[in-house]
């Protein structure tokens, strides 16, 4: 009896070590999730900053081809550095951003004031068998401040969207490398951004919007006001763009 007792806990406690053996092989550690969150997120910074460009006017008809260039080339090192070779993108990104820096946005205006991306939680990352290769699910807020012309007057635009991103990733140049992502239709989120602003408007209306929670919904309201005007100059729309933040129209820090 004691041997059988003695064989089923040697088997326990085999079974418990493979099992934490496994954890240790399959499963990075802090550094690396970091190390993988942080190439994602210049991942989605490259997409929010794709014909990205600084000038006067906010068309690049005006700028010296040797200043395009260079951001032509900051804009390139910066896909290489968070995109792995077998992206198959990447070559469309960069001829991209090149196309509408020197050609599309010299008479069309997207012009972008700011941008950024940011991991707000790492849902999950394993890696592959030979941990050169590994997979990260974590939602990224990606945002923008941009400004926009049409029939001579000028529009501030607040885009943002909070996805689960799913990504593989490899280990290539010494760095974590997206080799592919795949982001959710952007439709479901719009919604629920929306339906957040309703319902918090509705909680504030019954008098049971926490003061903090008001506050931010009053920056959002103050910011879709801005969105909403039109201004006569680009100067003037570009002084209202640079007052905003992502914590003045991210509906999502309400609770």
């Amino acid at each position: 009896m004691n041997v059988k007792k003695n064989s089923k806990l040697i088997v326990l406690i085999l079974t418990l070590l493979i099992l934490a053996g496994c954890a240790v092989w399959f499963i990075p550690g802090n550094e690396q999730k970091n190390l993988m969150s942080d190439s994602l997120n210049i991942s989605q910074q490259v997409i929010a900053d794709m014909g990205r460009f600084v000038s006067d006017n906010g068309l690049t008809d005006n700028l010296p081809e040797s200043e395009l260039q260079a951001d032509i080339n900051t804009f390139n090192e910066k896909v290489d550095s968070c995109y792995a070779d077998e992206f198959k993108a990447k070559d469309y990104y960069k001829w991209l951003n090149e196309d509408f820096l020197t050609r599309v946005y010299k008479i069309k205006m997207n012009y972008i004031v700011k941008s950024g991306a940011e991991t707000l939680n790492i849902r999950s990352a394993y890696y592959k068998p030979s941990r050169k290769e590994a997979e990260i699910h974590a939602d990224i807020i990606g945002w923008s401040v941009s400004i926009q012309e049409e029939n001579g007057l000028y529009a501030v635009n607040c885009a943002y969207s909070k996805s689960d991103i799913a990504a593989d990733m490899a280990w290539e140049n010494s760095k974590w490398k997206v080799v592919s992502a795949e982001v959710p239709d952007g439709d479901s989120a719009e919604a629920k951004k929306e339906e957040i602003i309703k319902r918090a408007e509705e909680k504030y209306s019954d008098g049971k919007l926490p003061k903090a929670d008001a506050e931010k919904l009053d920056k959002i309201h103050k910011t879709m006001e801005i969105c909403e005007k039109r201004y006569g100059s680009f100067s003037e729309a570009l002084e209202a763009a640079k007052e905003i933040d992502l914590e003045d129209f991210n509906v999502y820090v309400i609770a």
